[in-house]
């Protein structure tokens, strides 16, 4: 048995810059950054070809929201652009053969991105029922909530973040493993290691069912 990890992700990245105010190539002000677009054009035009993958022996990885709710905050946009991006990327990797996606879901809880899970969820039941697809999604606000309801649990002590942020050391703790993140929203090592092993547990679970 052979594997490979490829990936098309990039730090940063929202589902569709035309969905938001802050990122839209529309307004002057706008700062586009990478988007589901991108990345999903890149891999339809070399992934799917360089990476020799056969479809239905693949398992297509999708994480979206935070950056996502973090712009609408700031400025506004459009959810259901976003949304309808998404699902048409979904459909897109689907046509082209794709029967294994795993979805990330967030890591904590914001009202329209909130909204936008259950939806894309919904969709992806849809697709299931329709087509045969096999959807796990992994709702890492589970996870997320135990840990902080039991850090010490997970052997984690102290700040809940290591650093203030990305531009300092200082004020720092001395073991980002005993941090849930090391900066501000960006999982520590020791807590990526969780995240993996949960998402096996889920996997495993939808596999089973």
């Amino acid at each position: 048995m052979s594997l490979a990890t490829v990936t098309y992700s990039w730090g940063g990245a929202v589902i569709d810059n035309f969905a938001y105010n802050t990122t839209s190539p529309l307004n002057k002000t706008g700062v586009p950054r990478s988007d589901f677009v991108s990345q999903a054009g890149l891999f339809f035009l070399q992934g799917r070809f360089l990476d020799a993958l056969v479809p239905s022996q693949t398992l297509y990885t999708v994480a979206f929201g935070i950056n996502d709710d973090g712009q609408f905050k700031i400025a506004g946009g459009d959810i259901d652009l976003a949304y309808n991006t998404y699902v048409t990327k979904l459909g897109e990797l689907q046509a082209l053969g794709a029967k294994n996606i795993l979805i990330h879901g967030m890591y904590e809880s914001h009202p329209e991105t909130d909204a936008l899970q259950s939806r894309i969820f919904a969709y992806l039941a849809a697709a299931r029922a329709t087509n045969g697809t096999n959807v796990a999604f992994v709702n890492l606000e589970n996870l997320f909530g135990t840990i902080a309801a039991q850090p010490a649990e997970f052997g984690y002590a102290g700040n809940a973040t290591c650093l203030v942020s990305a531009n300092t050391i200082v004020g720092g703790c001395a073991d980002p493993d005993t941090s849930v993140f090391y900066i501000p929203g960006h999982p520590s090592m020791m807590t990526h290691g969780l995240i993996n092993d949960y998402t096996q547990a889920v996997v495993a679970e939808c596999g089973s069912s």
